[in-house]
């Protein structure tokens, strides 16, 4: 399945650079992943399972550009995180994503963020 999600994920992290941190995105960026530890939620399907014990843990601390980053977070099936909360670590070079444990269609989080110009992003 091609991973149509990657340039939708791309466009909304800049978006939300913007509107959430009133940053411009700028190619010289870094991102660094974390599993967000209030989300308690269980995982419920196969690749949920998949993404958190397999695929995540040896991307958590590193640092990507947006399009390694983009990449990572969308599955082969074409999900990407329920949210991700977006935060600056070092002043226009680095920033953290704190992502949920769970990876969705995006029809699925439309309606969970109810069409949000940032979604998935939130604050």
């Amino acid at each position: 399945m091609k991973k149509s999600n990657v340039p939708f994920f791309e466009e909304q992290t800049k978006a939300a650079l913007n509107q959430l941190l009133n940053v411009e995105y700028d190619q010289s960026m870094f991102f660094l992943l974390e599993l967000d530890q209030e989300d308690k939620s269980d995982l419920k399907t196969n690749f949920d399972e998949i993404m958190n014990f397999w695929v995540l843990p040896e991307q958590i601390e590193k640092k990507f550009r947006l399009h390694e980053i983009a990449e990572i977070l969308t599955t082969p099936r074409n999900e990407i995180p329920l949210w991700i909360k977006l935060s600056e670590e070092e002043k226009g070079q680095t920033y953290k994503m704190s992502i949920s444990r769970r990876f969705r269609k995006l029809r699925v989080i439309r309606e969970r963020h109810e069409y949000s110009p940032t979604l998935p992003f939130i604050q």
